[in-house]
């Protein structure tokens, strides 16, 4: 009698899975990028008021606001609003355009190496271009220093490229049926990470001074380069070649080619990529691209609100689109196709910024960040779309492509809504650079209308081509034969007997 040993491996407790996976050094990461942009457009905000002359101090409501604001404070305060709008467009374009073209390459590169390096890289890119930052504040240097590091971040991938190795990792273990979902929970984890660190960017400002709150920032892009490195699991299993080796050779030259032939690539759905590329691009320019101006909307007359009050606004935006996306997605999928919950989502966007146009107050402020609750759920649901169209070894390659226009459409929004809004603003209608975002919401509307019609027709002719097969397989079927004299009996009525 022989004993048989049954090996049986312990599945992994889901506290090391959490550990594990990608989702926690995004969250550090997304924590700390999403405070480092609020500390840093305020502290330039405060640097050009010094610089003017114009009494802006971030601890507290301003007294000279709104009404109160004679000619001369006026000019300077419409002034140090154009100034920062250009800078905030300087800093997109050093990050920007260097993470466009290097993520053409990045991405079927980690088809190749895996999703880890990917995501380590943008990583320690991020750590440099806040340590950038630090020493800016730390040392009072000129401001043009900060441009540096943002290029720095920009080599490294920028968030272009962690998105895109991280949904190109969560497209690797995860099911289609599933992935819309943790796609949402993707979106759900970046607007938690934003929610919260917006909530204390305020309370660190003016309680410890933008040079220790900023230490917090370098502390979360740390602890984000920790756990990629040493506690995240590759999600291509066999991809060990050498790093440098793989991206530096003439195969590196023919990977944005690859990304082009993947994206023309003839397969059943390509008209989706057709459809869905555009409007995620659209929709991401219309998201991304206006945060910057959102911000300088709120620090302007009539609002004038103080770092704690920003703080509380952009923290409840943030928390209400991601609370939306997750159960919007999860709960409205029960009754409502995808691209119904789209088209919800777009008119949602609509809502929150025809409602900031008009506000006055800033309890105004607040129900038009309600009435933006579903618009969280436009960009899982057009990015899985685009996922289930092409196959596991080509989610870098489109990911890559999606990422790098996405950062191209999110530069170009930045450049025409911070170059736009300075007008409006002189023109003494701030809100009025809403509008604009209202008629080019109209895009990727349209672009959602079309998939939505298309998928309607390709229903329609599949239910005809059923039953046509039905009819062709089963010919004796008496219940298919219908006769011209409207009965299913194909035998002519009797003529009754008079």
């Amino acid at each position: 009698m022989t004993d048989t040993t049954v090996e049986i491996q312990e599945k992994p407790s889901m506290l090391w899975r959490f550990l594990s996976s990608a989702e926690l050094p995004f969250f550090l990461y997304v924590f700390g990028l999403m405070l480092h942009m609020p500390i840093l457009q305020q502290y330039a905000y405060l640097r050009f008021s010094i610089q003017d002359n114009f009494p802006y101090h971030f601890s507290a409501h301003q007294t000279s606001c709104g009404d109160t604001l004679n000619k001369t404070l006026k000019a300077l305060q419409e002034k140090v609003q154009e100034q920062s709008a250009h800078f905030q467009i300087a800093l997109s374009l050093c990050n920007t355009l260097p993470s466009l073209f290097v993520c053409l390459i990045y991405g079927s590169w980690s088809d190749r190496v895996g999703r880890k390096p990917l995501i380590v890289l943008g990583m320690c890119g991020a750590l440099l271009d806040t340590i950038c930052v630090f020493f800016t504040i730390l040392l009072d240097l000129p401001l043009s220093f900060m441009l540096f590091g943002s290029f720095l971040n920009g080599i490294g991938g920028y968030i272009t490229g962690l998105l895109l190795a991280v949904m190109a990792y969560i497209a690797d273990t995860t099911g289609e049926e599933d992935r819309a979902l943790r796609l949402g929970v993707l979106e759900a984890v970046v607007f938690l990470g934003s929610m919260v660190s917006q909530f204390m960017s305020g309370h660190l400002i003016r309680a410890c001074g933008f040079k220790y709150s900023y230490i917090v920032v370098v502390s979360c892009l740390f602890a984000a380069c920790f756990c990629s490195c040493f506690l995240m699991k590759e999600s291509l299993e066999g991809k060990k070649p050498s790093l440098l080796k793989s991206m530096f050779n003439k195969e590196s030259l023919r990977y944005p080619l690859h990304v082009w032939h993947v994206l023309t690539k003839p397969r059943p759905y390509k008209w989706k990529i057709g459809v869905m590329f555009p409007a995620t691009l659209f929709a991401n320019m219309l998201s991304m691209g206006i945060s910057s101006v959102i911000t300088l909307y709120v620090l302007n007359s009539p609002f004038c609100l103080p770092s704690i009050q920003v703080g509380y606004f952009t923290g409840t935006r943030f928390m209400v689109l991601g609370v939306g996306a997750a159960l919007g997605i999860k709960l409205l999928r029960i009754w409502f196709p995808q691209y119904i919950i789209s088209l919800f989502g777009i008119l949602s966007y609509a809502a929150f910024y025809t409602t900031l146009s008009f506000a006055r107050t800033e309890a105004v402020l607040y129900i038009a960040v309600a009435t933006g609750a579903v618009s969280g759920t436009v960009g899982p649901i057009f990015r899985s779309i685009l996922s289930e169209t092409v196959g596991p070894n080509e989610q870098g390659a489109l990911f890559s492509a999606v990422s790098s226009f996405e950062m191209l459409a999110v530069f170009i929004g930045t450049f025409i809504f911070n170059a736009v809004y300075p007008i409006a603003n002189d023109a003494g209608y701030p809100g009025a650079i809403f509008y604009l975002v209202d008629m080019f919401l109209l895009l990727p509307l349209v672009f959602n209308l079309v998939y939505s019609f298309k998928i309607k027709n390709e229903q329609v002719e599949e239910e005809l081509e059923n039953v046509v097969g039905d009819s062709i397989t089963n010919p004796g079927d008496d219940s298919m034969k219908v006769s011209h004299y409207g009965s299913n009996d194909s035998t002519p009525p009797t003529t009754p007997t008079v």
